[in-house]
């Protein structure tokens, strides 16, 4: 146990860089509307990809230490590192129906 009074280390963690994510996750999510404005449809995993990326790029820009915390704490676990992308995954897979629904008014699995 830690003893009072003294000061904790934080582990420095690799980041995944943010505005590579945010920015190929803004491509991704244009190739999308692109097709759609040109009667291409939906693509499910474009917009799927965009949100994933945007979601993790955000995440990392805007509380990085956040995401290091959570990130440390699912590292030396495989089932932990595997419950966090699934987790992650889930809540991009729920911003990109939001985004079907709303901004295209299609779902985004028929």
């Amino acid at each position: 146990m830690a003893k009072a009074h003294t000061k904790g280390v934080r582990k420095k963690i690799d980041r995944p860089p943010p505005r590579v994510f945010l920015g190929v996750g803004a491509l991704f999510l244009g190739l999308n509307h692109l097709s759609v404005a040109l009667g291409f449809g939906l693509h499910a995993e474009a917009l799927m990809a965009g949100c994933w990326l945007v979601l993790v790029g955000g995440w990392v820009a805007l509380a990085g230490r956040s995401f290091d915390a959570v990130w440390a704490w699912a590292d030396p676990s495989g089932r932990r590192t595997i419950g966090l992308i699934l987790f992650t995954l889930g809540a991009a897979f729920g911003a990109a129906e939001g985004v079907a629904r709303i901004a295209y008014g299609q779902r985004l699995l028929n």
